[in-house]
């Protein structure tokens, strides 16, 4: 199967007229952008951008992944089914890499409460069933993100920084070849409340760059690979997708001069019951 997916890809790269005619239609063109806040993903605590005053939380460290530059399209979930439908999405980074946030963009009619699942795992493109990756208390790093409030009357992208004490790591094999660990991420619709467009928000490389991303995705109906779109570069078939380095939680480990204190403390407190006692 596999083979056939990569001489499809360069089909559509060698013919890009034919390739863009029938998937292009599904980009359709977005309103407005609303910034909803932010997740912790230690707690599940959920802060709007109204109740942080505009200022967004985020994890500690660098940009490291970024997709975020504005195309002003989406991928309609309804060319398929609302539900069941999980897009896939490939990166690459150095093993180890530590993600203490992300940041995500879709779109939605829905006026009322809507549910995401956010799937990273190791892999790459055409490889779904990937492992998923660590969190550094030992949990696998897959979130279900209940976002409500939503509003209707239109096509809206939103974005969401999900920020936690539980960073996901990047690991996994090169399958590649590039020198660097594969990761790809899901998104798929657990509960589409009463949307009738639903999707992921499409966009361009952003100012600190995204490496190892690939001008295609791979959509799976009920966990089985349906097909692999692109657009002929425009717009570029990657999700919106920006992920901020952490850090692993501090854990106190005893030193050399930890030990040397300890035995400090002993030695006095012995000597301390000689006295007591020779009194």
């Amino acid at each position: 199967m596999k083979k056939a997916l990569f001489l499809l890809i360069a089909l559509m790269v060698a013919v890009p007229t034919f390739a863009q005619s029938p998937a292009a239609s599904t980009a359709q063109s977005l309103q407005e952008v609303i910034h909803l806040g932010s997740l912790d993903l230690s707690t599940g605590e959920f802060t709007s951008a109204d109740e942080a005053s505009g200022i967004t939380v985020r994890a500690p460290g660098d940009i490291i992944w970024d997709n975020t530059g504005p195309v002003g399209s989406f991928f309609n979930f309804a060319n398929f089914t609302l539900t069941g439908t999980a897009f896939v999405d490939p990166g690459d980074l150095p093993a180890g890499t530590i993600v203490g946030g992300f940041q995500i963009g879709f779109a939605t009619d829905a006026s009322g409460a809507i549910s995401l699942r956010y799937t990273f795992s190791e892999g790459e493109i055409f490889d779904a069933a990937g492992a998923p990756l660590a969190t550094a208390s030992g949990g696998q790093a897959i979130y279900d993100i209940d976002i409500s409030g939503l509003p209707g009357g239109g096509i809206f992208g939103f974005t969401l920084d999900v920020t936690g004490i539980d960073p996901f790591i990047i690991s996994g094999a090169d399958l590649d070849m590039d020198t660097q660990s594969d990761w790809i991420w899901g998104i798929e619709a657990t509960d589409a409340g009463n949307a009738t467009a639903l999707g992921p928000l499409l966009a361009t490389e952003g100012p600190f760059g995204a490496p190892g991303r690939f001008d295609a995705f791979d959509v799976y109906l009920g966990g089985v690979y349906n097909t692999s779109l692109f657009f002929g570069g425009s717009p570029f078939a990657q999700y919106h997708m920006q992920l901020i380095e952490g850090s692993l939680p501090v854990i106190n480990v005893p030193t050399a001069s930890h030990y040397g204190l300890m035995a400090l403390f002993l030695a006095l407190a012995g000597a301390a019951f000689f006295v007591i006692r020779r009194r």
